[in-house]
């Protein structure tokens, strides 16, 4: 099946009447430098929301789950660093899922850590590393434990641009199956990543990708049931997939992304410029970087879509690249059939996309001064959407 929908990056239809549900701030935790250690945010990388509402942060920076009630109040705080049981030693905490039991998973990128988690507190259930290879470097946004096993995304780096797999993994932790994202890959055409050649003591010289701003890429969001969706970014043209790889639908609109401004492209090239120079002495080719260079042109577009991810309810949400000027983020929601639901927003700088969201509420990440992170809970209602001009 395939859904072809007219429109532009700001309304869908290009009539502003598709149904607006608007994300507003609910509570906030965290987000100071000093104070009771359960509030301070070092390095959130996931989040999850349990059926009673209460909402789980995996802080890399502390190596701890913290769990907060309904209202925001610290609850207790799972895991910390060490070697023993329900202890983490490596320092990422990239992923937290719920299986069918009410367990909670941690992924802490060399194994799986399970526990059994209540308002009362986390009872450490056990742990395994997973079996394969060929899957090093697992590690992924939101994650889904389902019956047959837990499904994670994983991210790397390829010659074009980005590599997305869909793997899921057994409870014993084997890799029972694995789907690749495009089995050829898009031409990136005016999004191509620019090369360096880095040298290394002993090691003499690589090519070395390098992601520049507004960097095109393969996207592929994992799915509750462990079926996927994939897209390349510049690109509204989305492949929804089953468990077992086989397209069951087809997402497609006609627009375009946002132009990038001169102060966009300006900021760009110094973006790069100061990525160079941390590479000090060790570069020996790097694309000339001038206001207007030959040999790397930021795009005039940014690609059209800047995120995809599943929420917990196994509805797909595609986020829009932002123009220079929005303060709201924008994404069309679609149920697990590829039928259209509702555009959301929420205030640009929020990050939803680790997890933790369902129903109405979701669960994000905000950075305030001096870099300083807050766990930020959103409610989305309903928004009136104004007419265009001239329409009654």
């Amino acid at each position: 099946m395939t859904v072809q929908c007219k429109g532009d990056a700001r309304s869908p239809l290009g009539v502003g009447q598709e149904p607006l549900l608007r994300g507003e701030v609910d509570w906030v935790i965290g987000g100071v430098l000093d104070g009771d250690p359960a509030y301070l945010f070092d390095d959130v990388e996931a989040l999850a929301q349990d059926a009673e509402g209460r909402v789980y942060v995996a802080d890399s920076g502390s190596l701890t789950v913290r769990v907060f009630e309904q209202r925001g109040s610290h609850l207790y705080s799972i895991g910390g660093p060490g070697e023993g049981p329900g202890e983490f030693r490596i320092p990422r905490l990239c992923g937290l899922a719920f299986d069918p039991d009410g367990r909670l998973w941690v992924n802490q990128l060399i194994s799986f850590e399970i526990f059994d988690v209540g308002a009362d507190g986390g009872a450490y259930f056990g742990s395994f590393a997973v079996r394969d290879a060929a899957t090093a470097a697992l590690c992924g946004s939101p994650m889904f434990a389902g019956p047959t096993g837990i499904t994670v995304p994983r991210r790397g780096m390829s010659t074009f641009g980005g590599k997305n797999e869909h793997v899921q993994v057994t409870m014993d932790g084997k890799v029972s199956g694995r789907v690749g994202n495009f089995r050829t890959p898009p031409d990136f055409g005016e999004w191509e990543w620019p090369t360096l050649v880095v040298r290394s003591p002993g090691e003499g010289t690589r090519p070395n990708i390098f992601r520049p701003p507004f960097a095109a890429r393969i996207l592929v969001a994992n799915a509750p049931d462990g079926g996927f969706a994939t897209a390349f970014s510049p690109v509204y043209d989305i492949g929804v997939h089953g468990p077992d790889g086989t397209e069951t639908t087809r997402l497609r609109r006609e627009q375009l992304g946002p132009v990038i401004t001169d102060a966009e492209a300006r900021e760009g090239y110094e973006e790069l410029g100061r990525r160079r120079d941390s590479y000090g002495d060790g570069v020996t080719t790097w694309p000339e970087l001038v206001e207007f260079p030959d040999d790397y042109r930021i795009p005039e577009r940014k690609p059209v879509i800047y995120r995809m991810w599943y929420d917990d309810d196994g509805r797909l949400w595609v986020c829009l690249w932002p123009t220079e000027g929005d303060t709201m983020h924008r994404a069309h929601v679609y149920d697990g059939d590829g039928v259209f639901l509702h555009e959301a927003e929420w205030p640009r700088g929020i990050t939803i996309w680790y997890g933790g969201l369902r129903g109405d509420v979701a669960v994000g990440v905000r950075k305030v001064e001096f870099d300083v992170e807050q766990v930020v809970r959103l409610r989305f209602r309903p928004h009136p959407v104004p007419s265009p001009p001239g329409l009654v």
